[in-house]
């Protein structure tokens, strides 16, 4: 067990409580004429101990040191931030042939400015409006497992889990059990290797959902379209894809466990470890676009502990191939972060509700980055919270 999870560890007895997921709960609502319009939102606090290197507003696995920069790193720091602060506008207006909903909802993730004290940016998350199955917009990739969203106090969450919002078009059909989704999104090319990657097509999505005997369960799948012509001999096409299963169900107990496996080839990006959203869907070897195979597993168990307190334990992991093509890239590029092999992490967190309104808590994470040369590093964090829902 390394240094840095005993210390992360030490300081967890420490710590006191951790916060939910917030739902709506003071939401404001009133009509504009025929439309109805919600409000809704939260705000939350975040204090963050690190035992090791300083990870930023999220523990972003990506970022972990290895080799030297592991060995030489400053250890222990402190942050705070109330950036995953959130505003929610939702509306529903009647036609003649059925309604028209939308949501526009924002928090302030996006990028800092000014000094130490001055606010952080404001951003898009969703901006999203549907009708009769038809939607349009900004909103969750219609290929991510929603029904298995583990109740982290990071922003980031576990490895192993999809984590995409994006620009896109999608037809929800519903079925007697569920509901079938066909989307065309937003596409992202990137070749390691290379600065000539495009993407010359959108995204296909396909996910179906569903609920059977207490069971919420997806399977998702993607598809993308790369290509490379540097105008140096590089001139290639490939299709990327990844395929997911996804599950939670409750038990009468208060017990809620879930989870995810999936399979990537050539469709990483949509797989999070966080850090800037830095990822590989394929690798250029001799001119010719090689895709780079994933594969990511996450679990979870959320405990109820009282009617107001709630313990959750996740851990999530994903590896990257080590073919050819990966091993050559990352020989003659070892200190590209791209060339991790392997991420690791564990979130254990207690939540507590004083009032309906109101959530505190704790999330102990550790997390572990292997790279293809063999170097690794790891990193823990505490991080406290609280939040108050509108």
């Amino acid at each position: 067990m390394s240094m840095t999870f005993i210390r992360g560890s030490a300081i967890g007895t420490v710590s006191a409580l951790a916060l939910a997921v917030a739902g709506q709960a003071h939401a404001v609502s009133f009509d504009a004429g025929a439309t109805k319009v919600t409000i809704s939102g939260y705000i939350k606090g975040d204090l963050i101990f690190d035992a090791s290197e300083d990870l930023g507003d999220t523990f972003a696995s990506r970022s972990i040191n290895t080799g030297a920069a592991e060995d030489t790193e400053v250890e222990g720091h402190f942050g705070a931030h109330a950036r995953q602060t959130r505003l929610h506008i939702a509306t529903s207006t009647p036609t003649e042939n059925g309604n028209v909903t939308t949501m526009i909802q924002g928090d302030f993730f996006g990028a800092e400015g000014g000094t130490p004290s001055s606010s952080n940016g404001f951003r898009l998350r969703h901006a999203w409006a549907e009708w009769n199955g038809i939607g349009f917009g900004q909103t969750w990739s219609n290929f991510m497992p929603l029904v298995a969203l583990p109740p982290t106090l990071d922003f980031a969450g576990p490895s192993g889990y999809v984590f995409n919002r994006q620009a896109q078009a999608r037809y929800t059909m519903k079925t007697h059990t569920g509901a079938l989704s066909v989307a065309l999104e937003d596409s992202e090319a990137r070749l390691s290797g290379t600065t000539d990657g495009n993407e010359y097509l959108p995204d296909i999505s396909i996910r179906y959902a569903g609920n059977a005997s207490g069971v919420k369960y997806s399977a998702s799948g993607v598809v993308n379209f790369l290509e490379i012509d540097d105008g140096a001999g590089a001139d290639d096409t490939a299709t990327g894809y990844a395929v997911m299963l996804a599950a939670s169900t409750k038990t009468d107990g208060g017990t809620t466990i879930g989870g995810n496996i999936g399979h990537f080839d050539g469709a990483n990006r949509y797989l999070w470890q966080g850090g800037g959203g830095g990822f590989t869907n394929a690798f250029v070897d001799a001119g010719k676009i090689e895709t780079a195979g994933e594969l990511a597993v996450m679990a979870f168990v959320d405990q109820a502990l009282s009617d107001k307190t709630n313990a959750m334990l996740a851990i999530g992991y994903s590896k990257l191939d080590d073919d050819a093509a990966v091993l050559a890239f990352n020989a003659s590029n070892g200190t590209d972060p791209d060339a991790a092999e392997e991420f690791t992490s564990v979130h254990v967190n207690i939540r507590h509700s004083p009032v309906k309104s109101i959530t505190f808590g704790a999330e102990l994470i550790y997390g572990k980055k292997e790279m293809f040369d063999g170097t690794d590093g790891d990193a823990a964090r505490l991080q406290v919270s609280g939040q108050y829902a509108f």
